[in-house]
């Protein structure tokens, strides 16, 4: 017999901002609290992060491992430790939720043990933020070794799906996809918070701002859109390329904005809370990561009605719009330079939240299935 309440516990690595925190968020400021109890467990980088006050402050139970993150086989040893004591005085959990590669399969372990019937998997990823091979190949394993201790397999697209747990993803009935869907209400255009923006980062309106929204890590590619930009400048010098988000790659990719001579022209604008609003003030949003699940902040630039250029490294479910054009990452920066001129002068999309929700991108539809889904697992 299901509970009054179920009790679901949501494992994410850390807090940072990415397209993965952002679900979360979305999911436990409209999931019907008076039916289910929502928990976040999460490993310690050494780091607070805004997003875990934030939680906290909501009324949301944030759980970190102390002193836990996975750098080395030692680390490995004493998570299993960490876990079974965060089970053990924590109780029962119906649904354990785990948004990761394999890499953190001792979560799903570790529930099963403690008598977590539904255990689910989530993949939001087409590839390794590594080139290493022998990395690679361990990750395959250890995404096999977690989809084993799963009873659910989700993804937020096909291709991630396919990616984490291999070609038959999507012909079980415990397979789902779980659409990276926004609530389109705070994208909608609104000329005056354009304004206020553009003014707060001294932006006239002769200038055509290009936006790129995510963590500075080298599978994000700013390099790549650097050497891109600083080309489209030869041929449009009131461009503006703002880059929000923050990384390991923050004073390298300072570095080389001075080395291109570009400094006038790009604004490194760091973390941020306002997305919605900083996409109010762009003219379009520039993707060249190697590759990507279903990118969140694809989604809400589209929902915002920006053109955007990705690279085909971005899996072709996230292009929701017809605004949405796609280069190749083997193109010539040439070709680059010149989609990015095109995308800054295009227009808006007028009312994109039609579309996006007949493409099945409406944040309160999907938080209802989620819903629905975890009341029909519970009863199977």
């Amino acid at each position: 017999m299901i509970k009054s309440k179920i009790r679901v516990l949501y494992f994410v690595d850390r807090f940072l901002q990415g397209g993965i925190q952002t679900l979360l968020w979305n999911i436990a400021t409209s999931i019907d609290r008076d039916s289910f109890e929502i928990e976040f467990l999460c490993l310690d980088d050494g780091k607070t992060y805004p997003m875990e006050q934030d939680l906290a402050g909501m009324g949301f139970k944030v759980t970190k491992l102390d002193g836990i993150w996975l750098d080395s086989p030692v680390s490995f040893l004493r998570y299993r430790k960490a876990l079974d004591a965060f089970f053990r005085s924590s109780g029962h959990f119906d649904i354990v939720h785990v948004h990761s590669t394999g890499k953190n399969y001792q979560v799903l372990e570790a529930a099963k043990a403690f008598g977590c019937v539904v255990r689910i998997l989530h993949s939001h990823n087409t590839g390794y933020m590594t080139s290493n091979q022998v990395k690679a190949r361990l990750g395959n394993m250890l995404n096999r070794k977690a989809s084993a201790l799963t009873t659910n397999r989700f993804a937020c697209g096909k291709e991630a799906g396919q990616w984490m747990f291999g070609d038959d993803f999507g012909y079980r009935p415990e397979d789902i996809i779980l659409r990276n869907a926004v609530d389109c209400s705070k994208y909608r255009y609104d000329f005056q918070i354009r304004q206020s923006v553009r003014d707060e980062l001294n932006l006239d309106d002769e200038k055509r701002v290009c936006i790129n929204i995510a963590r500075l890590a080298p599978v994000k590619n700013h390099a790549f859109l650097l050497e891109a930009f600083s080309k489209a400048l030869q041929q449009n010098k009131e461009l503006v390329l703002l880059i929000v988000g923050d990384g390991a790659l923050k004073n390298e990719l300072s570095n080389k904005i001075g080395s291109l001579g570009i400094s006038d022209n790009v604004k490194l604008l760091g973390f941020r809370k306002d997305v919605a609003d900083l996409l109010q003030a762009a003219d379009c949003f520039v993707m060249p990561s190697i590759h990507e699940g279903l990118p969140f902040v694809l989604v809400e630039a589209q929902a915002a009605g920006l053109p955007c250029l990705i690279s085909d490294g971005v899996t072709k479910e996230a292009a929701l719009l017809p605004t949405t054009v796609e280069a190749g990452l083997d193109c010539p920066l040439s070709v680059w330079a010149e989609r990015i001129v095109e995308v800054a002068d295009a227009e808006r999309f007028a009312e994109p939240a039609c579309l996006l929700a007949q493409r099945g991108y409406d944040l309160q539809t999907e938080i209802k299935r989620l819903e629905e889904y975890y009341r029909c697992a519970l009863s199977s």
